[in-house]
């Protein structure tokens, strides 16, 4: 599953196969929704950028015309 490290902490951001992002920082962890909502565990504050980042809804690539520039110019 996808994971991220904040760059101020250190904690590192895993997303879960339920939806869930798991938050490991200093020996503790707390798992949250991608809004920012607490579910459970020791830790009870995390970065809402990253949680929405990481677990927040994924945009299609082709759909950016950017994107598709560079999907055609690395073919």
């Amino acid at each position: 599953m996808p994971s991220l490290k904040h760059a101020l902490t250190g904690g590192v951001y895993e997303l879960q196969a339920d939806g869930l992002i798991k938050v490991t920082e200093n020996d503790l962890t707390g798992f949250f929704h991608p809004d920012g909502a607490y579910e459970s565990g020791e830790l009870t504050h995390a970065d809402l950028h990253l949680l929405g980042w990481l677990g927040g809804k994924q945009t299609d690539p082709t759909a950016n015309r950017h994107a598709q520039a560079l999907i055609k110019k690395n073919k």
